[in-house]
């Protein structure tokens, strides 16, 4: 997993668009509700580190943070306006079927997104 992490922090680096950072949006469902355990161990240890790595990169003005809304019933699609790279993390919790219905729409539809998956 974190060599997966860091070849993607790699090609992030070496990757430009007309000499800009890309537009960031890094997505993941609510860490604070894991599955199959208690609160208590809920983490967002890797999540956050994955998010501050990517916005080191790019920069704070190039994120878009989407930390929390993989859970939600309603998907917004209007997230992805403008962005080109779209990074999805969860660690204990899950993506709301309606979310995973909505990316694999994007993903099979929206060639000018990029997705880098943990």
């Amino acid at each position: 997993m974190r060599k997966i992490f860091w070849v993607a922090l790699c090609w992030l680096a070496s990757v430009t668009w007309a000499h800009a950072a890309p537009q960031v949006l890094f997505l993941s469902p609510d860490e604070s509700k894991p599955v199959g355990r208690p609160v208590s161990q809920a983490d967002w240890t890797f999540t956050n580190n994955a998010y501050n790595a990517f916005s080191a990169q790019v920069g704070a003005a190039n994120i878009h943070d989407g930390r929390r809304v993989l859970d939600s019933a309603t998907p917004d699609l209007s997230l992805f306006n403008g962005v080109q790279l779209v990074v999805i993390t969860t660690t204990y919790a899950v993506i709301s079927p309606e979310w995973r219905t909505e990316l694999n729409t994007l993903m099979l539809n929206r060639p000018d997104l990029t997705f880098v998956f943990y």
